[in-house]
C-alpha cells in the first residue's frame, strides 16, 4: 500500500471499474491500511469543506480535497503532526454530531 510509485495506475484500473469512477474507495483503502495521506472526499468531506469557504452544495469531490489539502499544508507550519487522514475523521466526526 506504501508503493507511492504504483498508486496512479491501480487508481487509474480501478476507476475503470462501474462505480468507482471517483476513486474515493482507493482513497479510503489506503486510509484505512494506515497511509496519513489521504483525504476521502466524500459527501461529509464535501458538504464541510463547502460550508467553510461559502460555496455549500457546489463543490467537486475534486475542488474540496484540493482546497482540504491546500488547508492542511498551511496548517502544517504550525501543527506539524496534522495529516490528511486525522482532517478527514475529524470532519467526519464533527459532521456526524450536526446531523
Amino acid at each position: 500500500m506504501e508503493d507511492v510509485g504504483r498508486h496512479e495506475a491501480v487508481r487509474r484500473d480501478l476507476t475503470r471499474i462501474p462505480g468507482q469512477r471517483s476513486g474515493l474507495t482507493f482513497d479510503y483503502c489506503l486510509m484505512l491500511a494506515g497511509s496519513d495521506g489521504f483525504i476521502k472526499a466524500d459527501r461529509m468531506i464535501c458538504r464541510y469543506v463547502g460550508a467553510a469557504v461559502g460555496l455549500e452544495g457546489s463543490l467537486s469531490t475534486e475542488m474540496a480535497r484540493a482546497l482540504l489539502l491546500g488547508a492542511i499544508a498551511a496548517l502544517r507550519v504550525r501543527y506539524s503532526t496534522i495529516t490528511p487522514r486525522s482532517v478527514d475523521y475529524t470532519i467526519w466526526a464533527f459532521e456526524r454530531g450536526q446531523t
